[in-house]
């Protein structure tokens, strides 16, 4: 598929078998996007995270990169302090 423009779709997709009949067909949204849009936007979550790390602002860059796994990061982090290793 190629699309000229970027923004929501709706796209039927039917599945059919060896022989060509037809098992289903649906109906599915997606989201297309645009490769300059998508490449500046990871840049710049790239290059802000650069900064807070150059910064020693590592609370900051590690809650953007996931901030799933801020609080392990804290802990690990705790745990290293009280035990004099430095990052």
């Amino acid at each position: 598929m190629n699309f000229i423009t970027s923004g929501p779709r709706s796209v039927r997709v039917t599945v059919k078998d060896a022989q060509g009949a037809i098992l289903f067909t649906t109906l599915r949204k997606i989201s297309v996007a645009d490769p300059v849009e998508r490449y500046l936007l990871v840049k710049s979550v790239f290059d802000g995270t650069l900064g807070w790390l150059k910064a020693a602002d590592l609370d900051t860059a590690v809650a953007v990169i996931s901030p799933l796994i801020r609080d392990q990061y804290r802990q690990i982090r705790n745990l290293a302090n009280r035990r004099n290793v430095r990052f």
